[in-house]
């Protein structure tokens, strides 16, 4: 945060991190989740809550978030960051031209990048095309959060009693039915555009998380559903992806048993990496696997 007018304003950092936390960890940051945190607390402080089964509850909730994010590539974090922050970075043009076109070679698109020394703005062509712009090193009234977040794109389509609208919001464009908190709102997958949208596809997006079928071994449902990093199986807390949004409504169990066991099996190798101590610290060294192979972390 940085003062300008007597006013406090985000800062380009401080806008990225937010954006990635509101894009894959949203529980985290709403309103909602501090308050009922702090009501805990105050029952533990009154000896009518045991703290470990707080704590404990929170963990499992984390951990299977972060479980959630291991298989997410780069690409993935700024494909979410751009449409997110997409108004900031990528202003409308006042002659109407597309915002994200680079201006050196004039066929590659504009996109977050992460460098050396943070982030910046850089041609997809690179590197054919070198065109950068470190415009995010800049704090403006303009990175301000807009006070509006959605506004209606279109009319609502009514079913008896039950209006679907499509909408644009600060992730882009989602469905939504119903009106207030009980309202069910669904994000657009990655290559649906909101002019081709129908009630027929709005619904469709509407009725997921969608129940594959009960898992052969555990008996527990087995769900397929569309996450804010893309569409996703879910059994019993692990999580596996899918290719395609089509994949969300067609898997069936034979598809969907295979792909969580892999992924289970992948779960329980990470686990069983060793643990490594320095011999003159109790500071341990972790060794885990990263997108290019076995790797060890130093914590210091």
């Amino acid at each position: 945060m940085v003062q300008e007018a007597r006013k406090l304003l985000p800062d380009a950092k401080g806008r990225l991190v937010t954006a990635f936390l509101h894009n894959f960890f949203e529980r985290y940051v709403e309103y909602d989740f501090t308050a009922a945190l702090e009501e805990k607390l105050d029952l533990i402080s009154a000896g009518q809550l045991a703290w470990k089964d707080v704590l404990r509850e929170f963990w499992q909730n984390f951990s299977a978030q972060v479980d959630g994010t291991k298989e997410l590539r780069v690409t993935n974090v700024l494909d979410a960051l751009n449409v997110e922050l997409g108004p900031l970075v990528f202003p409308p043009k006042e002659d109407g031209t597309e915002p994200r076109a680079c201006p050196r070679c004039g066929n590659g698109q504009l996109s977050l990048k992460l460098g050396k020394f943070g982030a910046f703005v850089g041609c997809s062509n690179y590197p054919d095309c070198g065109y950068t712009r470190h415009q995010l090193g800049t704090t403006c009234r303009a990175m301000a959060r807009p006070r509006t977040r959605a506004r209606r794109i279109s009319a609502s389509i009514r079913r008896p009693a039950s209006p679907v609208t499509l909408r644009t919001g600060r992730f882009g464009p989602y469905v939504q039915r119903g009106e207030g908190k009980e309202a069910k709102r669904s994000s657009l997958p990655k290559g649906w555009q909101a002019s081709e949208m129908d009630l027929d596809k709005a619904l469709r997006l509407l009725s997921l998380p969608r129940e594959v079928g009960l898992h052969p071994e555990s008996g527990k449902p087995i769900l397929a559903g569309l996450g804010r990093y893309g569409p996703f199986l879910n059994h019993d807390g692990m999580y596996a992806n899918l290719e395609t949004i089509e994949d969300v409504f067609e898997v069936g169990l034979n598809r969907a048993s295979p792909s969580l066991r892999r992924r289970r099996k992948r779960a329980a190798a990470d686990a069983a990496l060793p643990r490594r101590w320095r011999p003159s610290a109790s500071i341990p060294n972790m060794v885990a696997r990263s997108p290019f192979g076995t790797a060890a972390s130093d914590p210091m």
